[in-house]
C-alpha cells in the first residue's frame, strides 16, 4: 500500500480525483488533499506520501516550484502532474524536474488507474531491489564478521587463519596493510561505579570506536581485543591511537566505566599480527589501575659496545687520561667490525648517548650547572657518519671537544652569551625569539646574533635547535613519553612540524630513534 495526495486548488477537480482513486484504485491511500504549493510541502513532510498528483497553477506557490523544491529534498517521491491540454509546455518542463508522468484535464478512470498503477509497479520493483541489497548486506556483514571473529580467535591460537584474512582484506583493502593491536579490561579502582559483563563492555567500546576507525574484536577470559586498522603514515599512529582510545575511554567514564588498555607497536607485516595481540595482552599483566600503557619498544638483540662504558671514560677524563680514554673507544668501535645498514645506524645513536652521558657525568662531577652546558653542534657530525672508519673519528673529535670544554679556562659568568645560553637552557621548551633572550641579556638582537656567530660559529636558531633536539633524544631514550608529550615538551605545538625539524637535525625519524634505543 502506498500514500498518495493531491494538489490543486480547485477543490472540484480535488473531489473528482478522490472519488476516481477511491473507487478504482487499490494500491493506494488517500491522503488529505491540498490546494497550494506550500501546503503541499508541509503535507509532504508531515506525511511523507509515495505519490503526488500535482497542479502546475497553484496561489502562493506554483506546481513547478513545488516539484523543484521537493526534488533537492531528495525525499523520493513520485510526481505527476495534474495539467490541462494548454498548459502542456508547462507538463515538459515539469518532466525535465523529475516528475515520473503526467495526467491531461479532465482524466479518465481508465487513464487514472493506468498511470497510478504503472508507478506503483516502478515502486513495488524499487522496494524489492532496496530489500534484495538490505538482505544482501546484511548476509555480507554477518559472512564478515564471521571472518572477523574466527581470524581474531586464531591470533589467539597462535596461527593466523589465511582464508579469513583474505576475506577481511577483500573488504578493508589497504586498511589492513598495517594496524596496531589493543587489549581491555575493567579497571579495579574505587571509581569504578559499575560491574558489567564483558560482551556488553565490547559492544560500548565498538559503538564509540568505529566512529573513529576500522576495527575488529574478540574477547577471551574478561579481555576485549581490538585490531585498529591503520590508514596512517608510520610517524603519526602512536598519535592516532591515543587519541582514538582518549575519546573512547571518556565517553566510557561518562557512563562510569573505566577501563585499563595494553597497546601493542604497529605491526606492518600479517607474520607479526599473532605476536602484536599477545604485546597487547602482556601488558595488561598485573596492571589494574584505570589507564593507557605502551608495550615496551623492541630492543634489537646485539650488545651495547657502549653500555656502561660513560662512566669509566669520566674516571679517565677527569685524570687528564685523554689518550687511554680515546683508546678504550678506539677499540670498542674496531670490535663492531665492519658495521653498515640497521647496525651501524644502532651503533651511532648507542654512541650518541654514550656522549650524552659522558658529558653530564663530567659537569656532575665538577659541579657546573645545567643551564651553564656548552654550545655542542654533535648533529653536523652525526649526519655525516656512514660507516665504522667515520663513526670512530665522529667520537674521537666529540670526545676531544668535550675534554677541551670542560676543562679549559672557564668564560666570564657575566659574558653575554653565557646569559643567553643560560636563558636558553630554561626557556626552550616555549616559542622562543632571539629578540626575547637579547632582551633579557641586555643587548641588541643584532649584536647577539653576531656574537654567536664570532664567538661560537652557531646562530641562534641552530642553538635552540640543537638544545631541543638533544632533550627530545634523551625523552625518546627514557621511553615514557608519547611524540606529541615530546614535541611539545621542547617548544614545538605543530606536532608534523617537529617530525620535520628532528629528521633534518638528526637524520632519523622518531620511530627509528626510538626503535634503536
Amino acid at each position: 500500500m502506498y500514500r498518495l495526495i493531491i494538489a490543486d486548488d480547485e477543490q472540484i477537480v480535488c473531489r473528482a480525483l478522490e472519488h476516481k482513486i477511491r473507487n478504482y484504485v487499490d494500491e493506494v491511500e488517500l491522503l488529505p488533499s491540498v490546494h497550494d504549493g506550500v501546503e503541499l510541502l508541509k503535507s509532504v513532510e508531515k506525511y511523507h506520501p509515495d505519490i503526488a498528483i500535482v497542479d502546475i497553477n497553484m496561489p502562493e506557490l506554483g506546481g513547478l516550484e513545488a516539484i523543484e523544491l521537493l526534488r533537492i529534498k531528495k525525499n523520493g517521491i513520485r510526481i505527476v502532474i495534474n495539467t490541462a491540454y494548454s498548459e502542456f509546455e508547462y507538463a515538459k518542463k515539469a518532466l525535465k524536474l523529475g516528475a515520473s508522468d503526467y495526467l491531461l484535464k479532465p482524466s479518465t478512470k481508465e487513464v487514472i488507474i493506468e498511470t497510478i498503477g504503472k508507478i506503483c509497479r516502478e515502486l513495488d520493483q524499487k522496494r524489492q531491489a532496496e530489500q534484495k541489497t538490505k538482505e544482501n548486506q546484511a548476509a555480507a556483514e554477518i559472512v564478515q564478521e564471521l571472518a572477523e571473529s574466527k581470524w581474531m580467535q586464531s591470533l589467539l591460537l597462535g596461527q593466523m587463519d589465511e582464508t579469513c584474512y583474505q576475506r577481511m582484506t577483500e573488504c578493508y583493502r589497504d586498511l589492513l596493510k598495517g594496524g596496531v593491536f589493543t587489549a581491555w579490561k575493567l579497571a579495579s579502582c574505587e571509581e569504578s561505579q559499575k560491574v558489567i559483563k564483558t560482551e556488553v563492555l565490547e559492544k560500548q567500546i565498538l559503538n564509540y570506536m568505529r566512529d573513529l576507525c576500522h576495527c575488529v574484536s574478540i574477547s577471551h577470559k574478561g579481555i576485549i581485543y581490538l585490531f585498529l586498522m591503520n590508514g596512517k603514515e608510520e610517524e603519526s599512529w602512536e598519535e592516532w591511537v591515543l587519541e582514538t582510545i582518549k575519546f573512547t575511554r571518556k565517553n566510557l567514564e561518562k557512563d562510569g566505566i573505566f577501563t585499563v588498555v595494553g597497546i601493542g607497536r604497529l605491526k606492518r607485516k600479517k607474520e607479526d599480527f599473532v605476536s602484536g595481540l599477545y604485546e597487547a595482552k602482556a601488558v595488561l599483566h598485573g596492571r589494574d589501575r584505570s589507564g593507557v600503557v605502551f608495550a615496551k619498544r623492541e630492543r634489537i638483540k646485539e650488545e651495547d659496545t657502549f653500555f656502561g662504558q660513560a662512566e669509566k671514560a669520566t674516571g679517565l677524563l677527569l685524570n687528564g687520561n685523554r689518550e687511554e680514554c680515546l683508546q678504550e673507544m678506539k677499540q670498542k668501535v674496531r670490535q663492531l667490525g665492519n658495521i653498515h645498514g640497521e647496525s651501524l645506524e644502532r651503533n651511532k645513536i648507542r654512541a650518541l648517548a654514550y656522549l650524552f652521558e659522558l658529558d653530564q657525568k663530567i659537569c656532575l662531577l665538577k659541579g657546573i650547572e645545567k643551564e651553564t652546558e656548552r654550545i655542542w653542534d654533535v648533529w653536523t657530525g652525526f649526519r655525516n657518519v656512514e660507516d665504522s672508519v667515520r663513526l670512530e673519528e665522529w667520537m674521537e673529535r666529540e670526545i676531544c671537544g668535550l675534554d677541551q670544554y670542560h676543562f679549559a679556562v672557564k668564560k666570564t659568568e657575566n659574558s653575554y652569551i653565557q646569559k643567553a645560553v643560560s636563558c636558553m637552557m630554561k626557556s626552550y621548551m616555549r616559542d622562543l625569539s632571539l629578540e626575547e633572550v637579547a632582551e633579557e641579556v641586555g643587548i641588541s638582537s643584532f649584536y647577539l646574533s653576531r656574537l654567536f656567530k664570532q664567538e661560537e660559529d652557531i646562530t641562534f636558531i641552530e642553538l635552540l635547535t640543537y638544545l631541543r633536539m638533544k632533550k627530545a633524544v634523551e625523552m625518546i631514550k627514557e621511553g615514557e613519553k608519547s611524540v606529541r608529550e615530546i614535541s611539545q615538551s621542547v617548544g614545538y605545538v605543530n606536532m608534523t612540524y617537529f617530525y620535520k625539524v628532528f629528521k633534518k637535525t638528526t637524520g632519523f625519524t622518531v620511530g627509528d630513534m626510538r626503535r634503536y634505543f
